[in-house]
């Protein structure tokens, strides 16, 4: 597969077929080990280049409700960008994320959650967005970034990403589950998964007449795209139909492999390669970024982390009256414990709730809150922002 700057791809096919697997490979986020190199400007791509020219966005929004639009942005611009830019460098390239990522009336918003109102999904989508953009990669990798979107909002952002790729010369590379056509008419490309195998890679304008050529018409006034994914996926609904639909889709995948579109690219590929080929390449996890110092970080994870306590309100109320309230309890109970023998185990019960029930009642409040940053924990790790002990030293 071959991938340009200035053009936004769309990965599409069904579920498992590789979509998501094939952006972990490409952004060095995949375990173990992978048949085939990946490259970048004619060179092979290490771990710390990706770390570099690419940013990936996941699928699910991992933000802290309570946290506005503009905060969210500067806390990872303070984490993410070099310590040498100055805090007006740094609130200057905020504020451009914000304006290109159309959140300019949103900015002082909280993002929100279950529990606290804030702005749309389409929005906090944009704001996901705009987190990868600060430190302008040249990459941008995005899994299923229309899912969960109506259509018109999805329709939007596939415009946003567009202008990335076509104004600012962004290699955009996207999953997409099944493309409304005209999200498919904004597309540069358009790559076809199916069980892990390539059935497509070509423009919108050349698949029709590329699929009509092996024998699959596309009917007037339908989307392309839905036709032939339909043709490509595998159906598993009983062995009869899955050993059809797989002989059928194997056979559409072959067909691409002899093609002139993929002759063509395997061409354009071996021209440039100016590096040694390793056919097992490896794609362990990258480590965390080492280029700021441990106490800026560690200095932002805990500004952010008491910024989010105290919006929190249950959890400030919570932790203000637990002890006052357990107080009293204890003291009505202690006056009617007696002083004989079998009083023995009452007094060791009261010991033992006076010690560790303000202990449990600390932990219950902590765990409460702690699915929510579990999750921004596992995106910032991965994009290498810092280690876990930084994290467990902020919390």
């Amino acid at each position: 597969m071959t991938f340009n700057k200035g053009e936004l791809t769309a990965l599409v096919g069904t579920s498992g077929s590789g979509k998501t697997s094939l952006l972990d490979v490409i952004s060095g986020r995949a375990e173990g080990k992978v048949d085939g190199v990946v490259s970048y400007k004619h060179q092979q791509c290490r771990r710390a280049m990706m770390r570099q020219k690419a940013s990936y966005v996941l699928q699910a929004d991992r933000l802290l409700p309570t946290l506005t639009v503009r905060e969210t942005l500067t806390y990872m611009a303070l984490m993410k960008l070099p310590g040498s830019l100055t805090h007006d460098e740094i609130d200057r390239k905020v504020q451009a994320v914000i304006e290109l990522m159309g959140l300019k009336h949103v900015a002082e918003s909280r993002i929100g959650g279950a529990m606290i109102r804030g702005v749309s999904g389409g929005e906090k989508r944009r704001i996901s967005i705009g987190l990868q953009l600060l430190k302008d990669p040249e990459i941008l990798l995005l899994d299923e970034p229309t899912s969960g979107l109506d259509s018109f909002t999805a329709r939007n952002l596939v415009s946003t990403l567009a202008n990335l790729a076509h104004k600012k010369g962004k290699l955009v590379l996207m999953s997409v589950h099944q493309p409304r056509s005209d999200i498919v008419n904004m597309l540069d490309k358009i790559a076809i998964l199916t069980g892990g195998q390539l059935a497509y890679l070509g423009t919108p304008s050349q698949m029709v007449p590329y699929f009509t050529g092996i024998g699959y018409t596309c009917p007037l006034n339908e989307n392309p795209c839905d036709i032939y994914l339909d043709v490509t996926s595998v159906d598993r609904r009983n062995p009869t139909r899955e050993k059809a639909t797989l002989r059928q889709a194997q056979s559409i995948c072959n067909s691409f492999s002899r093609s002139e579109l993929q002759g063509n690219m395997i061409n354009t590929i071996t021209a440039g390669l100016n590096f040694h080929y390793n056919d097992d390449y490896d794609v362990t996890p990258s480590k965390r970024n080492d280029s700021l110092s441990w106490l800026r970080i560690f200095h932002c994870l805990l500004l952010r982390m008491n910024i989010h306590l105290w919006r929190e309100r249950s959890a400030v109320v919570g932790r203000i009256f637990e002890l006052p309230m357990f107080v009293p309890f204890i003291v009505l109970f202690v006056g009617r414990v007696g002083n004989s023998l079998g009083s023995i185990q009452d007094r060791l019960g009261m010991l033992y709730q006076a010690t560790q029930a303000p202990a449990y009642m600390g932990l219950t409040s902590a765990l409460a809150r702690f699915p929510v940053l579990r999750e921004l924990y596992y995106r910032e790790t991965s994009d290498g922002m810092y280690s876990a002990a930084t994290f467990l030293s902020a919390y």
